[in-house]
Parts: C-alpha cells; structure tokens; sequence
C-alpha cells in the first residue's frame, strides 16, 4: 500500500535564490527515518520564505490607506500555534471593532507608512 502525503519540514539550508539544497535534503531525511518506522521515498523537494517582522511579532489590522484591505501575515515559524487566534482577533476587529493587542497591531509601524 502507497500512502501520499505533504510533509512540511522546516527549512535547515535554502539557497539565495529560495531553492532547496541537497545539504538540507539530507539532513531533513535523516531526521525524519529516526521519526518514522516505515520505508518512505522524497518525490519531491520545495523551499520557501517564512514570512516575519523585524520584530518577530505577527502584522493584524488593517491595510495603510486601503479601506476595504486587511493583513494577517508575518507569523515566521510559530504561524500553527498562533494562527487560529490571531484570525479570531482579525475577525473581532473587523466585525466588533475590539481591539488587536499592541504587539501585534499593524499600526505599530503606522509611522514608517509612506505618506
């Protein structure tokens, strides 16, 4: 029996253009035969960008300048585990106007907003 799936693994080496390396194939596949206790095969290999703030904290709110645009964005790597409660936060401000917690306010950088 085949069984496919799509396992994310983080990222050990990316090259500067976001491709993955053979380094960090190995190195991921190493890691995860200690993990599993089955044959698997790599049928294929991507690399890509967490996307994260100077400061490390999550961008909520809404968009500069654009009304009907809103952001959730810059989780890095702790996006599963705080996800789902930023996106309710999102949501109590857009359809109850409650606050986001300053840390993760977009408009902590409203003075870097071009003008």
């Amino acid at each position: 029996m085949i069984i496919y799936t799509k396992l994310v693994l983080p990222i050990v080496e990316v090259k500067k253009n976001n491709s993955p390396t053979e380094t960090g194939k190995i190195e991921l596949v190493d890691k995860l035969k200690k993990l599993l206790n089955q044959p698997f095969e790599v049928v294929v290999q991507e690399a890509g960008v967490r996307p994260t703030v100077k400061d490390r904290r999550p961008l909520i709110g809404k968009y500069p300048k654009k009304d009907q645009a809103w952001l959730l964005n810059g989780f890095g790597s702790h996006g599963i585990m705080i996800g789902p409660w930023a996106s309710l936060a999102l949501f109590n401000k857009i359809e109850h106007n409650l606050p986001i917690l300053s840390e993760m306010d977009i408009e902590r950088y409203e003075r870097l907003y071009p003008n």
